[in-house]
């Protein structure tokens, strides 16, 4: 993000095939643009959907979106029609954001897109998945979602968690549709930091 900041994005384009992988390398080109350009996380969601609609028409994408601020310890989400994430505190309890989800990008130009603020303490976890993760056909999405806060609650080491997601433990099957996640903990920082910075100009902002 513009500034150094943190996002965490998980999305799904409708559809399969050559068309859908391309309207998905399309989007994700659009939102680092977009969120390079400096813009809040509900406008860059705003001006993805604007983009999504002009790309094709009728295929819609689900998008979770969350910028991760570490200084005052919060995650800013944007739900476009996804799965909300899963957020494990440090003593291992796990839970299902709750939020309001807006509806998928490429719907409509009159949808507007809310910002959902959560803690993100030091020792949270916080996971994003795409709904080939935990639906199971002829089941309500909220009993994946329960088997998903279970595992992740249930799992300490995030390589663990994210394979055993991504081989159909949600699930009890192997995935028979697309699948991503995405996990990412906030560390806590040692009395001493020791780091490397490139010698050039570009370093000394961040720094």
């Amino acid at each position: 993000l513009a500034g150094g900041g943190f996002a965490l994005v998980a999305g799904d384009v409708m559809g399969h095939g050559i068309s859908a992988a391309a309207m998905m390398a399309q989007m994700r080109t659009g939102l680092r643009a977009y969120a390079l350009d400096g813009h809040g996380p509900a406008e860059i969601v705003e001006r993805l959907n604007r983009l999504a609609l002009t790309l094709a028409a009728h295929q819609m994408t689900t998008l979770a979106f969350a910028v991760l601020d570490l200084d005052r310890e919060l995650a800013q989400v944007v739900s476009a029609g996804h799965l909300p994430p899963v957020l494990r505190a440090a003593d291992g309890s796990a839970r299902v954001l709750e939020l309001a989800s807006d509806a998928p990008l490429g719907v409509s130009t009159a949808t507007v897109y809310h910002v959902h603020e959560f803690a993100l303490p030091v020792g949270s976890t916080l996971v994003l998945v795409t709904d080939g993760a935990v639906e199971v056909r002829g089941e309500s999405v909220e009993h994946g979602l329960e088997r998903l806060r279970e595992l992740v609650a249930g799992h300490d080491d995030l390589d663990d968690m994210c394979d055993r997601v991504a081989h159909g433990d949600v699930r009890g099957r192997p995935p028979d549709d697309d699948l991503a996640v995405l996990a990412a903990r906030v560390q806590p920082l040692g009395d001493q930091l020791s780091t490397r910075w490139p010698a050039d100009a570009e370093s000394l902002a961040a720094m």
